[in-house]
């Protein structure tokens, strides 16, 4: 088998069939199959799955997941057990990566991945650009998280903030690792961490062209927001609490090879969150990221030094600052 497409679903009814459809429709001199790891939806999309299994046996491989099977990560249910395992099933050489949210607009975009990936035998990944649907109906072009556009990047790109490619964009090499390492089931997201796997073991590849669509809807914490702007205080510290813990992680699992580019997104991403949870008196939240960002930043300028030294007076000894402001202040206003 040439090429798994993985199609990855949860209480996706009004997209799916689109997503199946932009699959379906691919023009390629190689065989593929596509394997749907759906996860015990209550929205009728299981009942939809099984349909187009039904009309296709001989193309799609449906698993239908039990909820019992899923993945709690910080408290929440996830769809990691879905995302692993049905990776797992993939046969084909190369395996393309697919929500059931998202869909693909170009009926080449398979064939011209594969001839990528078939030409250059030292690319690990490659990926394309992909158009953002907004849930208002609105379409944008080009992939906002897409800084440098290039042919070729390595994982430090990922890491330095050039690119970020779109989930629904990606097409990799089967087997370029065992299996998944045990923190794996520990993060918060799952895209970012298997492009690190597969990225780490050769060079990635960038198609400069729109061959897909990337949907964002409400449907989650991850999907609230397409900008920065947009999302609201709680969104911001969960997405940034989990950015700066998974860079730090990828620090230690890379062996610091791109401490360089990755320090300053722990540092600043980490002292962020010592402003935020000083404003709110989380004590413990602060001194654990106040130590992180010391720890990972590789030199403290004037200005740094300055805020260094009045979080550490505040989250390590709250209350002996808090009189010592109180002593500051009285005798401010006795000089007055």
């Amino acid at each position: 088998m040439k090429l798994s497409v993985r199609l990855i679903t949860y209480n996706h009814a009004p997209f799916i069939a689109q997503a199946i459809e932009g699959v379906l429709m691919q023009q390629t001199n190689f065989d593929f199959e596509i394997v749907i790891g759906e996860d015990g939806s209550n929205d009728g999309t299981r009942e939809i799955v099984q349909q187009y299994q039904a009309k296709y046996p001989d193309k799609i491989r449906l698993l239908l997941n039990d909820r019992k099977n899923v993945i709690y990560i910080d408290g929440k249910p996830t769809g990691r057990w879905n995302f692993m395992n049905t990776l797992r099933q993939c046969r084909g050489q190369y395996i393309a990566l697919l929500d059931g949210d998202d869909y693909w607009t170009s009926p080449h975009k398979l064939q011209k991945q594969v001839d990528l990936l078939d030409q250059n035998p030292d690319c690990a990944f490659c990926f394309h650009d992909v158009e953002t649907l907004l849930d208002d109906g609105t379409r944008t072009p080009g992939y906002e998280l897409i800084h440098v556009r290039k042919p070729w990047y390595e994982l430090r790109g990922i890491f330095s903030g050039e690119f970020y490619p779109p989930t629904c964009s990606v097409v990799y090499r089967n087997g370029l690792f065992k299996d998944f390492p045990d923190w794996f089931t520990k993060v918060p997201f799952a895209d970012f961490p298997l492009h690190v796997l597969n990225g780490e073991r050769g060079k990635i590849g960038f198609l400069n062209e729109s061959l897909g669509v990337y949907r964002l809807h409400p449907g989650g914490i991850w999907s609230q927001g397409q900008r920065k702007t947009e999302w609201s205080e709680e969104v911001w510290r969960v997405r940034q609490k989990a950015d700066v813990e998974f860079i730090a992680l990828m620090d230690v699992y890379l062996n610091r090879r791109y401490h360089d580019c990755m320090a300053y997104r722990i540092a600043d991403g980490s002292f962020d969150l010592v402003r935020y949870y000083r404003q709110k008196q989380d004590w413990p939240n602060m001194r654990k990221f106040l130590l992180l960002g010391f720890r990972a930043r590789p030199r403290i300028y004037l200005s740094t030094a300055s805020f260094l030294f009045r979080s550490f007076a505040v989250a390590f000894c709250p209350v002996g600052y808090k009189f010592f402001r109180k002593i500051k202040d009285l005798g401010g206003k006795r000089s007055d």
